[in-house]
């Protein structure tokens, strides 16, 4: 299946938090798709501050992700509010599968980050909150405009933290996986819409 939806070439609006002590403010971000060069020049200065906490992604190099989108049915993004960019994403749907019974056909999320000041573990308070959700969101949301019906799979880096967050948004843990240096597998099923 080849994706002939260009809808989702312009940007879409979300809603992130900014934390306040009064309480959480909504923000309105964009994603965008494609990233651009401009994006990973930007998630290129991640890199330090990801190495000195240790983060499992601190060794990804977007450029090369990104230049592998235009190989297989794929498509990265960016999570932006004010043009500052928050967050970014590659999904891909060529030969992905669902582990449930029915072995249907699924958005994979080959590769998803957050800006560093986005995560609790690298600062707290975050800049903003929701990050990671809202990107997913608009996988889930690429995943019905596909065919897909909002199913979505993706193996989470080995991080405690992480594996929980994504049983806490109600993705289904398959376990470990072999093929996958035993990194966990997740899925999300049909869209409840």
């Amino acid at each position: 299946m080849t994706c002939t939806d260009c809808e989702h070439r312009r940007a879409h609006a979300v809603e992130i938090l900014r934390p306040d002590p009064d309480g959480d403010r909504p923000v309105v971000s964009t994603i965008s798709a494609p990233i651009t060069p401009e994006h990973l020049a930007i998630a290129s200065g991640w890199t330090a501050a990801l190495q000195q906490h240790g983060a499992p992604d601190a060794a990804w190099d977007w450029r090369a992700h990104v230049r592998e989108t235009t190989i297989v049915e794929s498509e990265g993004c960016a999570l932006a509010v004010d043009g500052d960019l928050q967050g970014l994403m590659i999904i891909a749907w060529a030969g992905h599968r669902s582990r449930d019974r029915s072995g249907k056909g699924l958005i994979y999320v080959e590769y998803l980050a957050v800006a560093p000041q986005n995560r609790r573990a690298m600062r707290n308070p975050t800049r903003y909150k929701h990050c990671g959700l809202a990107l997913l969101a608009y996988a889930r949301h690429r995943s019905d405009v596909l065919g897909f019906r909002g199913r979505l799979g993706l193996h989470s880096l080995a991080d405690p933290h992480t594996e929980a967050f994504y049983r806490r948004i109600g993705m289904r843990d398959f376990g470990p996986d072999s093929a996958e240096n035993n990194l966990r597998y997740f899925e999300f099923g049909l869209s409840r819409v």
